[in-house]
């Protein structure tokens, strides 16, 4: 039970964790967010502020006094300012000498502002060698681009109050932490008393103790699942009770079917076995036995072993003992067992050597009648004196008389066919003769 209590405890603990890191998370990247967009705006006022003076500067060409101008202004806002030419060439820098400067043409903030009138940008500065957030905005005289105004912070001042709001989240995370752990703990209790109350009951009910009950004060779920446990348990005994006197009429069935019924695991041992399946192979107590050691036909193991690979149904006839024996396998895809059923042919297979018997002697019987009766017919369709008719009447009675001989030959052909090893003989036939002799059959 402790195992349950550090589980469930863990787990809310973790969550809890979880939950606060993501709410710090959340609320430092929205912090940080809009204190950038409220800097980004003021220091896109300052640019419009310093428009006009920055535009007199520099349409006077006091490229020096206009130097002098923004880096007074730095000293006071701590802001650093550029001013850049449309051409991307940098004239006037408040930190850095304006001529030392590369080409800034392709800084994103400034060719925004070219586009559109301004521009911002977040990112690393090759010339300071820091992070910082840029804002630019453009000079124009009339419709002309006359220069590109760009004001900047370094990332340390814009971090600093992020980082002081920071160190206030933390500290109130961490209070909240102590707090949720107090109260977890007390909660966890609460559900893992009545549980391990269950567990209890729950192993004298394994034990066989139907009378176990749980009583549990609370008036929650707890409460219904230990009430729900009481009625399981009453529950239980009463089909327990059922499942004994269902055990008792299963094996009374069982024992009544008069086939063979053996039921294998997947190891190949009798699970199951019914007084039929105990006088074939003449043992009784079969139950846990091999089913080899008991059936060592090689045949049979060859059947069994094909319904365990190809988990399906499959039957055929097989010789047992000198007796003959129609397998049914049935597999049990729910339990991986296999049911194997022994129906006992000696009777039908007697019977069908009687009738085969008998086939025999009828068609060596009608032989001998239909092979005069060509004789004389042949006899008379060579005697010259016959009329037309009557020998169209010879032909008929001649052609019924070969079908029956054929008839027979059939049937004795049939029989052996029957027989085991016997082989199919293909000969050629004329098909035309074939149609021409049914046609004058059917022609009336």
């Amino acid at each position: 039970m402790k195992y349950i209590f550090s589980k469930i405890f863990g787990a809310y603990i973790t969550a809890t964790i979880i939950l606060l890191t993501a709410v710090l998370a959340f609320t430092y990247q929205t912090v940080e967010v809009h204190y950038i967009n409220m800097l980004t705006k003021d220091m896109h006022n300052l640019n419009v502020l310093l428009e006009k003076n920055i535009l007199d500067f520099v349409h006077s060409g006091q490229i020096e006094e206009l130097n002098r101008y923004i880096e007074g202004l730095d000293d006071e806002t701590g802001t650093r300012i550029s001013v850049i030419e449309p051409d991307g060439t940098v004239i006037a820098d408040s930190q850095t000498d304006a001529k030392k400067m590369e080409n800034h043409g392709d800084r994103p903030e400034f060719s925004d502002a070219l586009k559109s009138g301004k521009g911002s940008a977040h990112r690393y500065s090759n010339t300071l060698e820091k992070n910082m957030l840029y804002v630019a905005k453009t000079l124009k005289s009339g419709s002309n681009t006359v220069a590109v105004v760009r004001v900047s912070l370094y990332d340390a001042d814009v971090n600093l109050l992020i980082n002081s709001l920071l160190k206030t989240i933390i500290n109130l995370v961490i209070a909240a932490l102590f707090i949720s752990f107090a109260l977890i703990y007390v909660f966890t209790r609460s559900i893992t008393n009545p549980i391990k109350e269950l567990a209890d009951a729950s192993e004298k009910l394994a034990g066989g103790d139907f009378d176990v009950k749980v009583k549990v004060k609370s008036k929650d779920e707890i409460r219904n699942l230990a009430d729900s446990f009481n009625k399981m348990t009453a529950e239980i005994k009463r089909l327990f009770d059922e499942l004994n006197i269902k055990n008792v009429e299963l094996q009374n069935i069982i024992g009544a079917i008069k086939d063979g019924m053996l039921v294998l695991n997947t190891s190949g041992n009798v699970i199951l076995a019914n007084a039929a399946a105990e006088k074939i192979v003449g043992k009784d107590n079969i139950i846990g036995a091999y089913y080899r050691s008991l059936i060592s036909d090689n045949a049979f193991s060859k059947f069994v072993k094909k319904v365990f690979v190809k988990q399906k149904s499959h039957s055929g006839e097989l010789i047992i003992d000198d007796v003959h024996y129609l397998c049914s396998g049935h597999w049990l895809k729910s339990k991986d067992e296999v049911i194997v059923i022994l129906y006992d042919l000696t009777e039908i297979k007697e019977f069908e050597k009687i009738k085969k018997d008998f086939v025999v002697n009828v068609s060596h019987e009608l032989r001998t009648p239909l092979t005069a009766i060509k004789g004389f017919i042949e006899t008379l369709e060579d005697d010259i004196e016959v009329s037309e008719q009557n020998r169209h009447f010879l032909n008929i009675i001649h052609r019924h008389t070969n079908r029956l001989i054929n008839i027979v030959n059939d049937l004795l052909l049939l029989s052996e066919l029957e027989n085991t090893g016997s082989k199919l003989e293909l000969k050629k036939t004329n098909l035309n003769t074939l149609i021409s002799n049914t046609l004058v059959i059917f022609q009336q």
